[in-house]
């Protein structure tokens, strides 16, 4: 754990510019915004990419057709 020491002033400032209830609201928002600026998207190729635990067995389950499906006729 990790203590971080703030002076009064400081701390005000965070409170009036966050538009926060009080100091521990503020700082949370403050550090929870800089976290989500920091973290990296994965690349798209990489959040499409099915995961290797799947077996052979439900990748196939994924194409196959559903037999309740078939014989409906669709009029355009």
């Amino acid at each position: 754990m990790t203590t971080i020491s703030i002076d009064d002033e400081i701390i005000n400032e965070l409170v009036s510019v966050s538009h926060c209830k009080n100091a521990q609201e503020a700082i949370m928002k403050i550090i929870n915004d800089y976290l989500q600026q920091q973290k990296t998207k994965k690349p798209l190729f990489e959040q499409l990419h099915l995961n290797d635990a799947f077996d052979n067995e439900e990748i196939d389950n994924l194409f196959q057709r559903n037999k309740n499906d078939t014989g409906r006729e669709l009029e355009l």
